[in-house]
């Protein structure tokens, strides 16, 4: 599995961008946002694993916004609403 975070993972304010089959400690804040938005039956382990991916898409699809199979730099600022 990839450590994750191409750009934004080297200390900065901003956060990285995550994908599929990343593992780290912006993925268990990922995932933790999520169960405070109400998808309490996500556990956080710090994977994106395709349960973390299909939450996610779920969560932006009910927002009427388009599913994007991982996390960008728009999709943090969603989460922060």
């Amino acid at each position: 599995m990839s450590q994750g975070g191409g750009e934004g993972s080297s200390g900065g304010g901003r956060p990285p961008i995550l994908r599929p089959g990343d593992s780290n400690e912006w993925v268990e804040r990922l995932q933790r946002r999520l169960i405070g938005r109400g998808y309490v039956d996500l556990e956080p382990n710090g994977i994106f694993d395709p349960y973390t991916k299909d939450i996610l898409d779920r969560y932006l699809e009910a927002r009427g916004l388009a599913a994007r199979g991982m996390v960008d730099g728009d999709t943090w600022t969603i989460l922060e609403d």
